[in-house]
């Protein structure tokens, strides 16, 4: 009784002491304490960058991979135990400091300060090495440099305090992660303890530098060799998240960071597009699941939805091969999405299906190995296999959700570059239509396999016309204008889209040897007769002046222009525009392109608005630019021209479309008032048979844009009425 009596007279002599020494000290000493293990941890990592390394060591080696890392040739604790070490002088001191103070009652507060010394000097560490730096995985380093300085730090205090009373006492249930049958000694358990504690701070602190520089790391990820330098970081971003679970966090800031530097209406559309790609590329990367894109992607596909040169820009980066055939890098798509298209065969039809593919025993078992359930916050709508097996080009289709949309426009785009042609040369729409057959199916592409056949039609055609053809026309200067100087391209035109209408008045000669060729094919051919497109295609022209001569390539109404300074070398706007057959406002667009050339030069008469054109004779002369130099090779200036396409664009055609369906809509409205916009929808799926509406919900919504604009039509309270 005496002994029991003893003890607790001592027990509450130490409480009563503590209670003295915690009311009365003063309020800097938790500070105090910080700054003093802050300077105790310094001097115990400094220790070891004065240690020599040996070269036999692994860890030696590993510890020099990532610069500015202070640890050479320390070995790590195995499998996690805490192994006996040597311990200098200061660890000696530090462990007695630790102790009194703990024996003072101030375990807590000795706890806090060195806690935070430790976690401050670790975020530095990990910024030091890992800000900015991308090439190397840091983690490995980073947990290395922990059990050598932190964990060594802390057996030295934490062996001092093992038999303490004194000690903060331990949950009444073991933490599952840090005890053991082996491991049921005080101090080790603690050790390991604080292990998890610093290697999962360091998954956080690392994983929040890596969400807040992984915009910058996407915008360099498109080159196959930035993409190596920054696979590293994208790593430890993804075991970092394994840890964490910081999911959403990062979807956040990356949402944030698109909205202020990319989705902004000073961003070209290719560059939004190439950021997506990127995108695509860095977390499929990081999260094989497709649940991270899926949340980050949609504000992206959302603006781009919303521009309307966004199916050109992608149809031209999946048709641009330019990466293919010069080894170089695509503005705006990286190594090519011809190439991207060129490694899957996976249809758009087939991308959604949730039919699994017939796998053999070992792909099926190793494949199971591999599953992993999707993350909570994946979109329940969607299977985790159609979220896998979506790839880019998948992903850029599914931007509209509907694949005619970039199949018309393919369409429309390849019309441009068979017009174009000054040969018939379609090696390469061949493969990437071929590429196209395969993702997008033969029954869409059926269209373009025509247009490609006509222009191998064509070919054949033209050598057996040429080869029957004569001289049929001279020019001033002697040399023949024949049937050999003319390249038809006979199309079908009820698989090609429909072309601009324009008016063209050509010179005589040419219409006279427009009209042989046209006899030969009907020779060749018959009973078919052809019908010419004027404005169509491509003329080279070589215009000789008095110091020079120069060739050019150019549409037909800009050699039926200057043509006709052949005859008279100074005309009025208005008169040139009448003897070409157009407009003066046209005429005055087109002919720009000639005096940039510096072939016409452009001067006002006396009375107001009266406008001249004279040709440029000599360079001394001057036009615009300068008149143009000498060439021996032909100018290709059909890319200067103001923008005017030979075929009718996308939205042009959709327009005349919908246009069809303004009576129907009009009617509509006539007879019951006001309807909201499903309701227009369901009826012109059910009534109009011819042609027979096939559009979607959108596109409808547009189309009635378009109508109150036009103030045909007003919207109100949710509905549409007639403008009154």
């Amino acid at each position: 009784n005496a002994s029991v009596n003893g003890s607790q007279i001592l027990t509450s002599h130490q409480t009563t002491v503590t209670a003295l020494l915690l009311t009365t000290s003063p309020s800097y000493f938790s500070d105090l304490l910080k700054l003093y293990f802050t300077a105790r941890l310094e001097e115990f990592s400094g220790s070891f960058r004065k240690r020599p390394c040996n070269s036999d060591d692994e860890d030696c080696e590993a510890s020099t991979d990532v610069e500015d890392m202070d640890v050479l040739g320390v070995e790590s604790p195995c499998k996690g135990e805490a192994e006996a070490t040597e311990v200098s002088e200061d660890s000696v001191s530090v462990r007695n400091v630790v102790k009194r103070l703990r024996d003072l009652g101030f375990a807590a507060l000795c706890e806090e300060a060195y806690a935070s010394a430790i976690l401050s000097l670790l975020k530095k560490k990990i910024y030091s090495i890992a800000d900015k730096r991308y090439e190397k995985p840091v983690l490995g380093p980073i947990r290395h440099w922990i059990e050598a300085v932190p964990m060594r730090f802390l057996s030295a205090i934490l062996e001092s305090s093992a038999g303490s009373s004194s000690l903060s006492p331990l949950p009444a249930t073991p933490s599952p992660l840090a005890s053991s049958s082996t491991l049921s000694d005080l101090s080790k358990e603690r050790i390991i303890r604080w292990r998890l504690r610093l290697q999962f701070f360091t998954y956080e602190t690392l994983g929040d530098l890596r969400i807040s520089e992984l915009f910058d790391v996407i915008v360099d990820y498109p080159d196959r060799q930035v993409t190596r330098y920054f696979l590293p970081a994208i790593e430890d971003l993804r075991q970092c998240l394994a840890n964490t679970g910081e999911h959403s966090k990062l979807v956040k800031s990356f949402r944030l960071a698109l909205k202020q530097r990319l989705l902004t209406a000073g961003a070209a559309t290719t560059d939004i597009l190439t950021q997506y790609v990127s995108t695509i590329k860095a977390l499929r990367t990081m999260d094989p699941t497709g649940v991270i894109l899926e949340a980050v992607g949609e504000p992206i596909r959302e603006y781009l939805r919303g521009r309307k040169d966004t199916i050109r820009c992608i149809v031209t980066m999946l048709t641009d091969d330019t990466a293919t055939t010069s080894g170089t890098t695509v503005a705006g798509g990286g190594e090519g999405l011809l190439e991207e298209l060129s490694r899957g065969t996976t249809t758009v039809e087939n991308a959604d299906s949730d039919e699994e593919g017939e796998l053999d025993g070992e792909e099926a078992w190793a494949a199971a190995q591999r599953w992993e359930p999707d993350p909570v916050e994946a979109d329940l709508s969607r299977t985790s296999k159609s979220r896998r097996s979506m790839d880019i080009i998948s992903m850029l289709v599914g931007i509209y959700g509907s694949k005619e949309l970039f199949v018309n426009e393919y369409r429309v785009m390849l019309a441009e570059k068979l017009l174009n042609k000054s040969d018939y040369d379609t090696d390469r729409e061949i493969r990437t239509l071929e590429l196209l057959k395969l993702r997008f199916g033969e029954n869409n592409m059926h269209s373009c396999e025509i247009m490609l056949k006509d222009l191998a039609d064509s070919k054949r055609i033209n050598s057996n016309i040429k080869a029957k053809g004569k001289p049929q026309e001279t020019f001033q200067k002697g040399e023949e204008l024949t049937l050999h100087n003319v390249d038809a391209t006979v199309i079908s035109s009820l698989f090609w889209p429909p072309f601009q209408t324009e008016t063209l008045q050509v010179p005589d000669f040419v219409d006279k040897l427009l009209d042989d060729y046209a006899q030969q094919y009907h020779t060749v051919k018959a009973p078919r007769k052809l019908q010419w497109k004027k404005h169509l295609g491509t003329v080279k022209l070589e215009l000789q002046f008095e110091d020079r001569s120069a060739q050019f390539v150019v549409s037909p109404m800009q050699a039926s222009i200057i043509l006709k300074f052949e005859s008279c070398s100074r005309w009025s706007a208005s008169e040139l525009a009448a003897a070409s057959g157009i407009p003066v406002t046209t005429l005055r667009r087109r002919i720009v392109l000639w005096i940039n050339q510096g072939v016409l030069v452009e001067s006002h008469g006396d009375k107001d608005g009266e406008v001249f054109y004279q040709v440029v004779e000599t360079i001394g002369d001057g036009g615009q630019r300068g008149a143009s130099a000498p060439t021996e090779a032909a100018v290709p200036l059909l890319e200067e021209e103001d923008g005017q396409s030979a075929v009718t664009p996308m939205e042009d055609q959709w327009q005349q479309e919908m246009n069809v369906y303004e009576s129907y809509i009009v009617g509509m409205l006539t007879n019951l008032e006001s309807l909201p916009l499903d309701r227009i929808h369901n009826m012109l799926k059910m009534f109009v048979s011819d042609p027979p509406y096939d559009k979607t919900l959108q596109q409808l919504q547009g189309f009635l844009g378009s109508l109150i604009a036009d103030e045909k039509l007003e919207f109100r309270e949710g509905v549409y009425r007639r403008k009154q």
